[in-house]
């Protein structure tokens, strides 16, 4: 138990950082030079003893490998030497989605650099990916091998918007590169301070860069953001001309308003978090309960106030109680029984409201009405007032 404790001890105080690589077939000719410069980063890796790398890399048609959490060279250098190059397409989006589930635990991830030389997926999802890094502070140091100007433009997009840095080299730049990995594991394991404090050219370099490049902003108007964000909008805005609308009901009739829009709200959420695979299917049939209730609710709320008035004037009309008038303007009622005296507005800018939901200055306005338009209205509303 004791051993396990001192094991999670030092585990918790080792920064991690994951080391990606393209092993596809399109690097196996520069193969023997690149894993040179990544015994090259490991060795410089492990001169920090409080400094855990995890090999990540893809090959053929769909593998995707990762090793443990290593911090001896001898271990390195053996998951290194396994790799062997096969041709398929880049996987660069599970690479993404790796690092982002690592960003928990007990001792969260803290970087990625990523060794590449070429981009064949969708740049939008990419993006995405990289903002969420951005987003959750895990940059992305990306190098790439050689010179394709579309995988650059990929490569720097992804490195900016994760808050992270992006270069390039060839097989005449290894020593720049070898300085640059160094200077990524000591931003790691020391962070921006460890770059400043450093005499070397090539943290000042990371250090500018970073700098630069911390903008997060760029973030929310990637391809795929814009969209998300005004339809984001569309709904805030939605909502509050429904709230709005729902507000200037009668009072009466408001709680049902407010239901009708808890429902359509809870029904538009539960088919967005279905529709996206982040509810089970529980949920999805959740969601054909709540758009049948959202379709009978009107009919329910038309019908049991109808109802329920019906049963009451059966009621009060069995015992001769109510006795009511209609006029161009008001419905009105009388309780003979307790002699309260009420009526519901027919039309104008109160139509639908009880005269007990009106202010007094609302009820003058409606006498004014009522004194030029409608004698008999004005009449019963001068009874209601007195």
């Amino acid at each position: 138990m004791s051993k396990a404790k001192a094991i999670q001890s030092v585990q918790s105080r080792q920064t991690k950082l994951i080391f990606a690589l393209d092993a596809t077939a399109s690097r196996e000719p520069t193969w023997a030079t690149a894993k040179k410069l990544h015994r090259d980063l490991f060795t410089a890796s492990i001169e920090n003893t409080n400094l855990a790398i995890q090999l990540c890399y893809y090959r053929g048609l769909s593998d995707f490998h990762y090793s443990p959490w290593l911090t001896n060279a001898a271990e390195l250098f053996a998951h290194m030497d396994d790799v062997v190059c096969l041709g398929g397409p880049t996987q660069l989006e599970r690479v993404l989605r790796h690092y982002l589930a690592q960003r928990s635990g007990l001792a969260p991830v803290k970087a990625l650099v990523f060794v590449g030389d070429a981009v064949e997926e969708s740049n939008d999802t990419l993006a995405a990916l990289a903002g969420e890094c951005g987003l959750y502070k895990l940059p992305l140091f990306i190098f790439q091998e050689g010179q394709d100007p579309l995988a650059a433009s990929a490569f720097a997009m992804l490195a900016r918007r994760s808050g992270g840095v992006y270069a390039s080299f060839d097989h005449t730049s290894a020593d720049r590169l070898r300085e640059l990995l160094g200077a990524v594991v000591r931003f790691t394991t020391g962070g921006m301070k460890a770059l400043a404090q450093s005499g070397r050219e090539s943290d000042k370099l990371l250090l500018e860069q970073l700098r630069s490049d911390r903008d997060l902003i760029l973030i929310l108007w990637s391809s795929e953001a814009v969209p998300r964000a005004l339809l984001l909008i569309a709904v805030v805005v939605t909502f509050l001309m429904l709230l709005r609308r729902v507000q200037q009901l009668p009072p009466h009739k408001r709680r049902a308003g407010y239901l009708q829009l808890t429902l359509g709200i809870a029904l538009i959420a539960t088919v967005l978090l279905t529709l996206t695979g982040k509810m089970h299917w529980i949920g999805a049939a959740f969601t054909g309960l709540l758009f049948v209730a959202r379709q009978l609710m009107p009919l329910f709320i038309r019908t049991f106030p109808l109802l329920l008035g019906w049963l009451q004037s059966n009621r009060s009309k069995a015992a001769g109680a109510q006795s009511e008038v209609s006029t161009e303007l008001l419905n009105m009622t009388l309780d003979h029984e307790t002699g309260e005296l009420n009526g519901e507005i027919r039309v104008g800018r109160f139509k639908d409201w009880r005269l007990s939901d009106l202010t007094k200055e609302e009820l003058s306005e409606l006498m004014t009405y009522a004194q030029e338009h409608d004698s008999d209205s004005a009449q019963l509303l001068s009874n209601y007032l007195d």
